[in-house]
Parts: structure tokens; C-alpha cells; sequence
């Protein structure tokens, strides 16, 4: 996974805490894998290879705005 990917995914996960606060992440997932593979988004990585990526950056935006 190159570094512009995973600074992308970091990115979707904080954005993905922000939008979804509140909601676990089996209620946000499928949201989330379609939002990821859009076509506008052009993206090089499918989101089996990112998702555990956006998962902890979306964890730690939890914890964060739990606070």
C-alpha cells in the first residue's frame, strides 16, 4: 500500500468518526466500503486492503470525541 493510500484511508476513517460519531462499526461498514469504492474516488486499493487501516484511524477518532 503506497503512502498517499494510507494517508487517504486515515483520512476516510477520521472523516467516517466525525460523520458516523455514536455508531458502531458494524452499522457503519457497508456505508463506508461503498463511499471508498466509488468511481469519483480513483483510488488504487480496494477496501479489503484498507479497511483495517480506516477501521483504527476511525477508532481513534472515537475515543477522541468520546473525551
Amino acid at each position: 500500500m503506497t503512502d498517499h493510500i494510507q494517508e487517504a484511508a486515515h483520512h476516510f476513517g477520521a472523516y467516517a468518526a466525525a460523520r458516523y460519531h455514536g455508531k458502531s462499526w458494524d452499522e457503519i461498514e457497508a456505508d463506508l466500503r461503498r463511499g471508498w469504492e466509488t468511481p469519483e474516488q480513483h483510488l488504487e486499493a480496494g477496501w479489503d486492503e484498507i479497511k483495517e487501516v480506516v477501521r483504527d484511524s476511525w477508532s481513534n477518532m472515537q475515543r477522541e470525541l468520546a473525551d
